[in-house]
């Protein structure tokens, strides 16, 4: 799940219907295991001036034991992200139909 613009490592919970069939999916789980808020922490701290070598440094306080096992911290996740953010981003703006608007 995402945690203070980090990644760290929960027990999925599992429920499943009451013939133990299939196995029920609980939003709440889905939504914190979402990566899209890691993305947006990223982005938003790099536009900001943060330097991957830096981006440590300006996470939320979590805790020692949580630090230790964290991930997508490194420069390298850091910069993998902020690239893979800024592409979409991109993309999403070059497929935009450009309208020219002409004032009389």
């Amino acid at each position: 799940m995402t945690l203070g613009g980090r990644r760290v490592e929960v027990q999925r919970p599992r429920v499943r219907t009451a013939d133990g069939e299939t196995e029920v999916p609980l939003s709440t789980y889905e939504h914190f295991a979402d990566r899209d808020p890691l993305g947006r922490v990223v982005l938003e701290r790099m536009l900001a001036g943060v330097s991957t070598r830096r981006y440590r440094r300006t996470q939320e306080p979590v805790g020692e034991e949580i630090e230790t096992t964290a991930k997508s911290t490194s420069k390298s996740a850091v910069s993998r992200t902020f690239v893979e953010r800024t592409r979409d981003a991109l993309a999403e703006l070059m497929s935009r139909s450009s309208r020219i608007c002409v004032w009389r």
